[in-house]
């Protein structure tokens, strides 16, 4: 085997062997997507590598193929990506209620439309050294932060594709607020996910979990939310006596915190397994909430309905920057001056 063949295999194993580590220790941590993106290059390029070096028709064929989509979406992908945004926009408000949250991704279509038309006025009028300076400093931000929900949305997909394991005791049930006193269709789908997962543990283990609705009383609810879903699963067929309820949490790191109190008392200070049930698009934002009150476990992701998950996965990435909102503010203001610094040393070496 080629030297230069040997040591992409190593790296591939390597990158995958930490992704795994990491993976079945914080299954919300970004690191995970970023070690499996490094893992999926390595071995992308093990492939090609080892086609060419062995005139492989079929990689000739591969590497052809991604060629002409990486030209595609380098010429029109931000365009395809702004057509999306846009008609995403316009089915979400003629189905959801008017307001900040739902027009997300009507911001971002419009802050790439000025972006773009900004860069083109720019270039034609040829401004002064500070301002290009401070454009390309705002340019290298954005594609920081363009890379960085990159790696939240393949954290994100992978926190919902690993399950946990089917020897569950409990399963938290995280509530989302009621229509008229009644189980939301959004809800619905989060106690749907835990359904599914008991049943097919009672089915392989021969027993099934206690599901722990967690949700309080709002103030423009009738009841909590917890006596609502657990009347929602009794009426799909679940065991009244495997269900329970915490009837005083206001969010999600109150779900875990008085969650975890129901769940150590029941459980008479012996070990239990536990996982949490979710929208998927939620998963991540609930984990680090679990993490935080020291539950270490694995989400279930109820499903979304696809009109509504671009917007809604925006929001939990501006929710997932505001937990660390300090910690941003530092990364992405060294990251504004050192390109705007590297655009005036580039241009003072040049000339």
């Amino acid at each position: 085997m080629m030297p230069y063949i040997l040591i992409l295999v190593i790296l591939t194993l390597l990158w995958l062997g930490a992704f795994w580590r990491i993976k079945r220790k914080q299954n919300i941590n970004l690191l995970a997507g970023f070690l499996f993106f490094m893992f999926l290059s390595t071995f992308a390029s093990f492939l090609v590598v080892l086609g060419i070096n062995y005139s492989n028709r079929l990689v000739y064929l591969l590497v052809g193929v991604i060629f002409l989509f990486a030209l595609f979406v380098l010429l029109f992908g931000v365009y395809i990506l702004i057509a999306f945004l846009l008609i995403n926009s316009v089915i979400i408000l003629r189905k959801e209620r008017f307001s900040l949250s739902h027009i997300l991704t009507l911001l971002v279509a419009v802050g790439i439309i000025l972006l773009i038309t900004l860069s083109s006025f720019l270039g034609r009028i040829n401004p002064p050294l500070p301002i290009m300076a401070l454009w390309s400093g705002l340019i290298v931000m954005i594609l920081f932060l363009t890379f960085h929900i990159f790696l939240f949305i393949e954290t994100l997909i992978l926190t919902n594709l690993f399950h946990p394991r089917k020897n569950l005791n409990y399963i938290i049930v995280l509530g989302s607020g009621l229509i008229n006193g009644n189980v939301s269709p959004l809800l619905a789908k989060r106690i749907q996910a835990a359904l599914k997962f008991a049943k097919k543990q009672e089915k392989k283990k021969g027993f099934a979990p206690y599901l722990l609705m967690s949700g309080g009383q709002g103030s423009d609810e009738t009841r909590a939310e917890a006596l609502a879903m657990r009347e929602y699963a009794i009426e799909q067929g679940y065991s009244e006596e495997l269900i329970i309820t915490e009837e005083k949490s206001k969010n999600t790191l109150e779900n875990m915190q008085f969650s975890k109190a129901v769940m150590e008392e029941k459980s008479h200070g012996e070990n239990y397994k536990c996982a949490y049930a979710s929208s998927s698009y939620h998963l991540m934002r609930a984990g680090i909430y679990a993490r935080q009150v020291g539950l270490i476990m694995s989400g279930l992701g109820g499903k979304t309905a696809f009109y509504y998950l671009a917007n809604a996965v925006l929001r939990e990435y501006i929710a997932y920057l505001a937990m660390n909102k300090k910690l941003y503010l530092v990364v992405l203001g060294s990251i504004f001056m050192f390109g705007t610094l590297m655009y005036i040393l580039f241009s003072a070496l040049i000339g």
